[in-house]
């Protein structure tokens, strides 16, 4: 009699991009956090290597304070405005 084969897959038990348990990779926060002003920063000290989905993340991050710091722009001129219009009736 043959031994038996081992099996082709192998079962992982957590996430291939930290190594915890508890989450798959796509679930995986564990290389962003945040920083004081709000925003995201990724934390490459938890991160084995650049990949890339790394790439996309950061390419999304960036987008993202794009649209933030162009969102605090249209909203001071809106105040701006408001405020001129407030003091232009007097």
């Amino acid at each position: 009699m043959d031994p038996p084969k081992p099996p082709t897959q192998t079962f992982r038990a957590g996430c291939k991009k930290c190594g915890f348990t508890g989450h798959l990779t796509f679930q995986c926060r564990n290389y962003l956090r945040a920083d004081a002003a709000g925003g995201v920063v990724l934390d490459v000290e938890s991160t084995s290597s650049e990949s890339e989905v790394d790439e996309v993340l950061k390419a999304a991050i960036e987008a993202k304070q794009a649209e933030l710091e162009a969102a605090a722009a249209k909203a001071a001129k809106k105040a701006s405005k408001k405020k001129k219009k407030k003091h232009h009736g007097q």
